[in-house]
């Protein structure tokens, strides 16, 4: 009777695709939390470019209007973010159809390599992602700006014609 050691099941040919398989889905994991992480702020971005949007006053002033449109861009930008999926997977039907038969070894081996391949087709869509999320994040910047630096300005204007005392009233 022979007891198994660990590592016994993996293929003579290749004896550290196991270590290597263990850590790329270590990496696919941590890559899937970023990309969750990053659509939350996405979320958030959009929710918060439409409450800009729907706090603005009645009779807005130009910088505030400009504000609007930057809140309504930055609202796009994040919906635009969540749009690049980071999911690549493999195909189990497709996987299969073509290795049924061929030697675990080689079909170990391809299906590894397949999935390094997924893992940096994945990183470079995370990359678009946070492109895209700091546009959005720019945008909503400029939004605040604008609409703080309008309602200053309201609030100055209005300020001066409510009757207080101006630069011409007698003292």
């Amino acid at each position: 009777m022979t007891t198994q050691q660990p590592g016994d099941d993996v293929p003579e040919g290749y004896p550290s695709l196991e270590v290597i398989s263990r850590e790329l889905e270590l990496q696919r994991a941590e890559q899937e939390r970023r990309s969750t992480g990053f659509d939350t702020k996405a979320g958030l971005l959009l929710g918060f470019g439409g409450v800009l949007v729907g706090l603005s006053p009645e009779t807005p002033n130009v910088l505030q209007i400009g504000g609007q449109v930057f809140a309504v861009a930055a609202a796009i930008a994040a919906v635009w973010a969540i749009f690049p999926r980071v999911s690549g997977a493999v195909s189990p039907r497709g996987l299969r159809e073509r290795y049924l038969t061929t030697p675990e070894e080689t079909t170990q081996l391809r299906l590894l390599d397949t999935r390094i391949v997924l893992y940096e087709q994945d990183n470079d869509r995370m990359a678009e992602k946070v492109f895209r999320l700091r546009v959005a994040l720019c945008l909503l910047l400029v939004a605040v700006l604008l609409l703080l630096i309008g309602s200053m300005v309201e609030a100055a204007t209005e300020g001066g014609n409510d009757g207080s005392r101006s630069a011409s009233a007698p003292r």
